[in-house]
């Protein structure tokens, strides 16, 4: 039985508008889980400001309590939160903490601040904390060793793990002997209504921040494969980045006159367009730092069919939706080849279209997601209290 009004307590290092997959999963389930009549607060970084001491408090028109505290920028985009542990101690009323990780910083803070405080707590781990390739050796292996230690420490005091999917749980090094605490639930998005049949447009879309890991390069290799064939279509990317000067130099390079970078985060109703005209969307991020993808399920609940690399992750969610192809890892051949059976193909390219819409808006809606999280605040609770009990406190 669920309680009839629970107290959250989000603790995320960015919260929005800083864009991405952990901000719009935390916004979701706040917004949803305020609806539902219980109270929840988010304790978040604040890059922007450059005093100490300064901690910037709002509350939305929804009624979501957001406390953003002074950051320091570490290297990878790490942030260090100033007086986070005082701040998380002042909530010792809250009915349970909510911490998402993967930055080790953020971990380690949480854990210190809980450390004697009698209450739940429940991590979502979005994603194993891999060292970007552009740091040198000696910072990789302090950024390997660090999140070995503070984020397991952070699991070994948590009641349950929330991670999207098992295939990446599975084969995640931080994760490993924590498994019994480890619930299932695939992120969401806001959904429009069920799509009828649109008229696509040829283009090939990706949506998403222009970083090396989300191997955008990748689909341009491949994309010049296929305008090949099909001299028509035209490739499409929404995003910004640190990697948009690359992705141009590459596609001059490879003589394709058919890219349209839009070089910033479009409006609501113009990325709805986007997706539902897309002829296909590609994901073809390959390393760990992807481990859901919830553009995946933007694209698909427009009717978008997507084509990803068999990562951990994303690859589960395309073969339990049937929503699309999965490519082998970094093999911008098969990628190719993937996109080339959606588009020559009719009949399947329906079915994973079909499927797609089908799978998306009967198990990835906030109100689903927030109800199978209360469920885990729940559980977490009543395992927590006999933990206590058990230990005479």
């Amino acid at each position: 039985m669920l309680w009839a009004k629970v107290k959250i307590l989000h603790v995320i290092d960015y919260y929005f508008p800083h864009e991405g997959g952990a901000e719009r999963y935390c916004k979701l389930l706040a917004l949803q889980h305020v609806k539902d009549g219980h109270k929840v607060t988010i304790l978040t970084s604040d890059i922007a400001s450059k005093k100490d001491k300064i901690i910037r408090h709002e509350v939305t028109p929804e009624g979501i309590e957001i406390y953003r505290m002074n950051s320091r920028m570490l290297p990878s985009r790490m942030p260090y939160i100033h007086g986070l542990e005082e701040k998380i101690r002042e909530f010792s009323d809250y009915d349970l903490v909510h911490a998402h990780t993967p930055y080790p910083t953020l971990a380690w803070q949480v854990t210190e601040a809980l450390r004697d405080m009698n209450i739940p707590l429940v991590t979502t781990h979005h994603c194993d904390y891999t060292r970007d390739k552009e740091f040198d050796d000696k910072y990789r292996e302090f950024a390997r060793v660090a999140s070995k230690v503070f984020v397991r420490e952070l699991f070994k005091m948590s009641d349950r793990i929330i991670m999207s999917t098992r295939a990446y749980a599975e084969t995640s090094e931080e994760m490993q002997g924590f498994h019994r605490k480890l619930r299932v639930i695939p992120m969401c998005s806001t959904l429009p209504e069920k799509p009828g049949k649109v008229e696509k447009e040829n283009y090939i879309l990706f949506v998403g921040r222009l970083i090396w890991y989300k191997g955008v390069d990748h689909l341009v290799n491949a994309f010049s494969i296929i305008h090949k064939k099909h001299p028509h279509m035209r490739l499409k990317i929404v995003g910004r980045g640190p990697f948009l000067d690359k992705i141009k130099r590459i596609g001059r390079k490879r003589l394709l006159k058919y890219e349209d970078f839009i070089e910033e985060y479009l409006k609501d109703e113009e990325l709805t367009e986007t997706y539902k005209k897309a002829k296909v969307f590609v994901l073809p991020a390959y390393t760990r730092r992807e481990s859901f993808g919830i553009v995946l399920v933007e694209a698909m609940s427009h009717g978008t069919p997507v084509v990803v690399y068999n990562i951990p992750g994303p690859n589960e969610l395309v073969s339990k939706s049937g929503g699309g192809l999965i490519a082998d890892v970094e093999d911008p051949f098969d990628l190719a080849d993937k996109i080339l059976q959606l588009i020559e193909n009719e009949e399947l390219y329906d079915q994973c279209r079909e499927k797609g819409i089908k799978y998306v808006h009967r198990n990835l809606t906030p109100d689903v997601i927030a109800r199978k999280t209360m469920k885990v605040y729940n559980s977490a609770i009543n395992s927590h209290r006999k933990k206590r009990k058990k230990h005479g406190k």
